[in-house]
């Protein structure tokens, strides 16, 4: 009996102490990172792979900055840094140019960098390239009427728009003109002609080229061009300088020899014209000063000033007082009062003149006063007809 018991008590022992083995197995089965399950003994710092998430402010070996705010913002071009990944020629905006990178970027060209952007295009390779036109390169680009250029085989009769009809149309085939001329009866054809002409001027000379309608006013838009005797080397030019749109050049010359003369149409304007080269005073009235309240039967000082527009000088000018009943000066009808005479107009200037008047009582009690230089055409001026002033009141 004592035997049986001590067997059992020893069975029992055995199991208790299986069971315990078993249980202590299974709790030190250690947990592994990495195998996409958070166990209890990991959390989003030890073991971001299995706890971790986008969003919790950690950036986790399996996290980028392409979808997951928590590795910061991914670089693009255009963000101000030449990042990893971007290159000259792939983001120049972030990293600059470079000649040489593959890329025609920024402010390269075929000129300033032919590695990158090619060789600038050449007229005559036959290729009508990028900036080359019918009217600039017609060997590459064909010709076409209405391109501005007289090329190829056009000709007046087959493209009057673009051929002119005359030959003067450059410094080789110039007209022969001389000083004292009034060439009229030319025109500006079409919108890209040119007339030339050339003449001998002589040391010391100050000449005046003026284009005009040939009665005082501008009928076609121009502008003059004076060459030097190569035909080539420009000495001045002038676009509004005469009446209205019209042009004028005065030209003081040292030395003697022949000079070119070259009328254009401005932009595209066309029309005809007068060119007139001269060596002449143009006497103008500028200002005017009567007295505004005049004693009459009895001496007013009157002044004022005369404009020579010309290229030379102009002596012994007279300026003829009147008084008149309206603002128009006419000789012949208003009242003659006296006149003044100025010993020199230089060319360029305006001149001042003075005198005392008798102010006839013949004239009106209110009136106009005005004056004209030289009544009589006694100095030989470009323009005869601008020398009369406007009359001012006087009470």
């Amino acid at each position: 009996m004592k035997k049986t018991i001590k067997y059992i008590i020893m069975l029992l022992t055995l199991a208790f102490l299986s069971m315990g083995t078993q249980s202590c197995t299974t709790n030190i089965t250690a947990s592994v990172c990495g195998d996409w399950v958070c166990d209890s003994d990991e959390d989003v710092y030890s073991c971001a792979e299995d706890c971790g998430y986008c969003g919790d402010y950690y950036c986790a070996s399996n996290e980028d900055s392409s979808w997951c705010s928590d590795c910061g913002t991914s670089a693009y071009c255009g963000d101000g840094w030449c990042d990893a990944g971007e290159y000259t020629s792939t983001c120049p905006s972030d990293c600059g140019t470079s000649c040489g990178d593959g890329a025609c970027n920024g402010s390269e060209s075929s000129v300033t960098c032919s590695t990158d952007c090619g060789a600038a295009p050449v007229c005559g390779d036959g290729w009508c390239d990028a900036g080359e036109y019918t009217s600039t390169c017609p060997s590459d680009c064909g010709t076409s009427c209405g391109d501005g250029a007289c090329n190829g085989s056009e000709t007046w009769s087959s493209c009057g728009i673009d051929c002119s009809t005359d030959a003067d149309d450059s410094y080789s085939s110039a007209n022969f003109t001389s000083l004292g001329s009034t060439i009229s009866g030319n025109a500006i054809d079409v919108s890209n002609d040119v007339d030339y002409y050339y003449l001998y001027v002589y040391a010391g000379e100050t000449i005046t080229f003026e284009t005009s309608d040939g009665a005082g006013s501008c009928l076609t838009d121009t502008q003059l061009y004076l060459y030097d005797s190569d035909g080539t080397t420009m000495l001045t030019s002038n676009d509004d300088g005469g009446s209205g749109n019209c042009s004028k050049i005065t030209y003081s010359f040292a030395t003697s020899r022949y000079v070119y003369i070259e009328v254009a149409g401005y932009l595209s304007n066309t029309g005809s014209y007068v060119l007139d080269i001269y060596e002449a005073p143009d006497l103008q009235p500028s200002s005017f000063s009567p007295p505004l309240y005049p004693t009459f039967s009895a001496y007013n000082t009157f002044s004022g000033y005369v404009y020579n527009d010309g290229s030379v000088d102009a002596t012994d000018v007279d300026v003829d007082i009147y008084c008149s009943t309206d603002s128009i000066i006419t000789v012949g009808v208003d009242t003659y009062l006296g006149w003044v005479t100025i010993a020199n107009v230089p060319a360029g200037t305006s001149t001042s003149f003075s005198g005392s008047i008798f102010v006839s009582s013949t004239c009106p009690a209110t009136g106009y006063f005005g004056y004209v230089i030289d009544k009589f055409d006694n100095i030989i001026e470009f323009n005869e007809s601008n020398n009369v002033s406007g009359g001012y009141i006087y009470y």
